[in-house]
């Protein structure tokens, strides 16, 4: 039995979780990206968490996010069911998406890491040879121009998600923002 994971309210993560078998499942075409994009927007919402960056390859996401009211598995339990839901409708897919181990979340005690892996998180296509810039990957992603000052946004999915509900709004954004140990007059240097 693993033990219980550390939740910190304020705390920056590394979040990656892998499709089941590693099924290309992710691929990225307008619909998954819309799915992903939305889902992560209504669940950080929900929960207060700030997301830095985003990359979701084909067979995994990857996200760097603070935790800001210690609702991290809150959180991880609704974007991964609304990711994984959507995903089951898109791709006609039977069974579990996700694999069965756990997520991993790795708590960024410092800056040099949290610069790290954001940068491991945007340029994640550009190291796995599927692209030249990261800039051409077509998948949900933040670019660096975006970090601390950039706005993802996705209108309400055609699949799963009930237009007469309430809780899912038509359309849905998400401000990124910089790692709090990070200030705002730091964005520069932090980006280049």
């Amino acid at each position: 039995m693993s033990q219980p994971r550390s939740i910190v309210p304020g705390a920056t993560y590394l979040v990656t979780r892998r499709t089941l078998l590693r099924h290309m499942l992710f691929r990225p075409d307008a619909e998954i990206t819309r799915l992903i994009v939305y889902s992560l927007s209504v669940s950080a919402r929900r929960f207060g968490i700030q997301v830095h960056a985003l990359c979701a390859m084909s067979t995994h996401v990857h996200l760097v996010l603070t935790d800001v009211h210690g609702l991290l598995p809150n959180f991880l339990h609704l974007f991964h069911r609304l990711v994984a839901l959507g995903t089951k409708v898109l791709r006609a897919w039977e069974g579990p998406v996700w694999d069965h181990e756990a997520t991993s979340a790795v708590r960024l005690l410092t800056r040099q890491a949290m610069v790290e892996r954001i940068a491991y998180t945007l340029a994640n296509p550009v190291i796995a040879g599927l692209v030249r810039h990261a800039h051409e990957w077509p998948g949900a992603t933040v670019l660096v121009d975006e970090i601390g000052c950039g706005t993802l946004r996705a209108t309400r999915p055609d699949v799963y998600f009930d237009a007469a509900n309430s809780q899912w709004p038509k359309e849905e954004s998400l401000s990124l923002t910089l790692p709090p140990c990070i200030g705002a007059g730091d964005a520069a240097d932090f980006c280049h």
